[in-house]
């Protein structure tokens, strides 16, 4: 075998060798954790005047210094919540049925002379016994005829009659002159007269009618009719024709009845048509003469004891719609048949509408008018009805809300607190002590009611809920002062205003408001009217309308601070970044850029998803250095602190469940030489904080 062929087979074989040498030595493959750097921004925010100003607007002056401006309502009356509310009221009203009518009727029924004779004796048989012949019939004195039923049940079975009348006509049908005759008409079962009358001189084939009062009789359906005397000259010796069916003709006729109950056959008409006032008591002596309603219904019950089908036509006259339109509603009711009344209730939206409440003379007040027309049909068949019968109507102003009211609004004093109100002008300010070192403030009372008033101010205190720490305001102008309101005036509505000045001279308003107030405690009495009826019930409210005490407070931003907390609450989700959720641990680096002429500590919580914190992160407060100002105390350069956070493996799980972050920023001025005083804060100032980080995070190779 060659060198050459030699040496290259060794060389396979050693290759081979050490291929299984090292396959033989090779370790089972484990996949490991590796560990990467991370490094991420997480959230920025600035801090500057804004976050201290809350409602209030702030103004850039001409060198560019802030001034804070606040304008706001410190305290507001609604007269018509607490003076001058329509008092949910209802009125139970009682209609009796009046001048319940009957029909007019006519009754005529025949005395013949047959029947007369019979109660004659021998003379009256003698005429009877002469019929179809002539004969003379002598002079009778003193007669009477027997009892004639007169039937009126169709026309009623009985009656009160509280005013009507009955016209007796006599038509003498006999041959003969009748010089006297008395006739009665009495109730058959009773027996009570209703009519005696006396006709005298009643020829024959003449007529004679005598006219009957009515008028608080009771009157039965079945009459009976006699004659209690009739004398006669008789033929005067002349022969006459006897005809026994001649007759004496008595006609009843009866007309403009009116009963007070009656069992009849009624006509179709109106048993009720009536007006009637609803008064209401306003509170305060109030004196109303326009409701013009915003909201509100009228609520109405009817209850019936009518024994018939009741026709009702509701309205209510003093009610006008913003077109002209009237309330009107027609409704039925059910025949009265016992036990509980027959009853409709129904609900009449009044938004829109304008009540008169002076009443049907128009010279009252605070008084609505209803009026009620009841019908019935014809009955045909007889039934009961009586005054004691009667339509029941509840009437009830439901939740009225006025949207404007005139009249006299009354005389009253309202007690207004001790109470308190928020006051936005700090309030994002959590703690601490700012002095300021000029302000203008003004109060006014604005009113916009149309009646005078009398305000008396005896306490109007700053409140501080950290430290519950209460200033009362002091101002001899303003506080424990009567002070007179002139009322607004109305077409347009002008308010009338009155103005305080508000300084360190005549109050101590500094201190009031160096007390970084978030509330206001106040307590106050409004007297209306406090010289009555002054503008004879030209009064005027709207239903938006108020008595404002607001304040205005201008505040040039030059201020000395101490331990003046902000607060910031920021979104912070690590879970929404896919890489982080395998946190392990690392660094946060909080970067604060601060342009602010006041050194700052800072604070940085985390919270979970119900806001509770979760881990505290800067593990207290933080330095942050002011920025540099130049020689005029103007920062003109921002001074950057980066505050580095360790973050261990267990606080790296807890921030896993993070989702917000809470930052606060306590300011205190800056001694620096020069710049010991009040500080001017400018438009360019500013904090900027920022998060990053700088993470291990742990990744398993698949």
């Amino acid at each position: 075998m060659s060198l050459r062929k030699y040496c290259l087979l060794n060389t396979i074989t050693l290759l081979f060798v050490a291929g299984i040498f090292f396959w033989s030595c090779r370790k089972e493959r484990i996949s490991p954790d590796w560990e990467t750097n991370i490094l991420a921004p997480f959230f920025s925010t600035r801090l500057n005047i804004s976050n201290m100003a809350g409602d209030s607007i702030i103004q850039v002056n001409p060198d560019n210094s802030l001034k804070l401006v606040y304008s706001n309502t410190l305290y507001s009356f609604n007269p018509n919540e607490d003076a001058i509310a329509i008092p949910d009221t209802t009125v139970k009203t009682i209609y009796k049925i009046s001048n319940l009518q009957l029909n007019d009727q006519v009754i005529t029924y025949p005395f013949s002379l047959g029947r007369f004779c019979q109660q004659l004796g021998f003379a009256g048989s003698l005429i009877i016994g002469n019929n179809g012949n002539n004969m003379v019939i002598n002079p009778l004195n003193d007669q009477q005829s027997g009892d004639e039923l007169i039937n009126a049940t169709d026309f009623f079975q009985s009656a009160n009659v509280i005013e009507g009348f009955i016209d007796i006509t006599l038509l003498n049908g006999f041959p003969i002159d009748i010089s006297n005759l008395v006739f009665q008409i009495r109730n058959q079962i009773n027996n009570e007269v209703i009519a005696v009358e006396t006709f005298t001189n009643l020829l024959s084939n003449t007529q004679q009618t005598k006219t009957i009062n009515l008028a608080g009789k009771y009157v039965e359906g079945t009459l009976v009719g006699r004659i209690i005397d009739l004398d006669t000259p008789g033929s005067n010796g002349s022969n006459v024709l006897i005809d026994t069916s001649d007759a004496i003709l008595v006609t009843l006729k009866a007309y403009d009845m009116v009963v007070d109950n009656a069992l009849a056959s009624f006509p179709a008409q109106n048993i009720i048509d009536e007006d009637q006032e609803t008064q209401y008591q306003v509170s305060g002596g109030a004196k109303l003469k326009t409701i013009r309603v915003k909201s509100g219904t009228l609520q109405l019950k009817i209850n019936s004891t009518v024994k018939e089908k009741t026709y009702f036509t509701y309205s209510m006259p003093s009610a006008t719609g913003p077109n002209g339109e009237l309330i009107t509603l027609d409704e039925s009711v059910p025949a009265y048949t016992g036990g509980l009344p027959s009853s409709v209730n129904r609900s009449i939206d009044l938004a829109g509408y304008t009540i008169n409440m002076q009443g049907i003379t128009g010279d009252t007040y605070n008084t609505f008018v209803n009026h009620l027309e009841v019908r019935i049909d014809s009955t045909g068949a007889p039934i009961s009805i009586s005054s004691d019968d009667s339509i029941y109507i509840d009437y009830g102003l439901i939740d009225i809300v006025p949207e404007y009211v005139s009249g006299y609004l009354g005389q009253q004093i309202v007690e207004l607190g001790p109470d308190e109100n928020t006051l936005a002008l700090f309030q994002n300010i959590k703690d601490g002590i700012l002095n300021i070192e000029d302000l203008d403030v003004n109060l006014e009372i604005v009113n916009r009611l149309g009646a005078e008033g009398r305000i008396k101010i005896s306490k109007l205190e700053s409140v501080r809920s950290t430290t519950n720490n209460a200033i009362n305001l002091s101002s001899s102008e303003l506080i424990n002062t009567p002070i007179l309101i002139q009322r607004a005036t109305d077409n347009p509505l002008t308010p009338s205003v009155l103005s305080f000045n508000l300084n360190s001279t005549n109050s101590n308003i500094k201190n009031w408001l160096e007390n970084v107030p978030d509330k206001i405690r106040y307590e106050l009495n409004v007297f209306l009217n406090p010289f009555g009826n002054t503008a004879s019930y030209g009064d005027f409210s709207y239903n938006d309308t108020r008595i404002d005490i607001n304040m205005t407070a201008e505040m040039p931003l030059s201020l000395i601070a101490s331990n003046l907390k902000f607060c910031d609450t920021i979104g912070f989700n690590l879970q929404s970044v896919n890489q982080l959720k395998q946190l392990k641990s690392g660094i946060f680096y909080l970067i604060c850029d601060n342009k602010m002429p006041l050194k700052a500590s800072v604070h940085l919580i985390l919270l979970d998803e119900w806001n509770q914190p979760l881990l505290d992160l800067t593990n207290g407060s933080q330095l942050v250095a002011a920025g540099e100002p130049d020689v005029f105390c103007k920062v003109v350069e921002a001074n950057r602190s980066i505050i580095e956070l360790p973050v261990s493996e267990q606080q790296a799980s807890l921030i896993q469940n993070a989702r917000r972050a809470i930052i606060t920023a306590t300011f205190d001025t800056n001694q620096k030489p020069g710049c010991d005083g009040y500080l001017k804060i400018y438009d360019s100032n500013y904090l900027d904080c920022k998060l990053t980080g700088n993470f291990i995070l742990k990744t398993k190779q698949e």
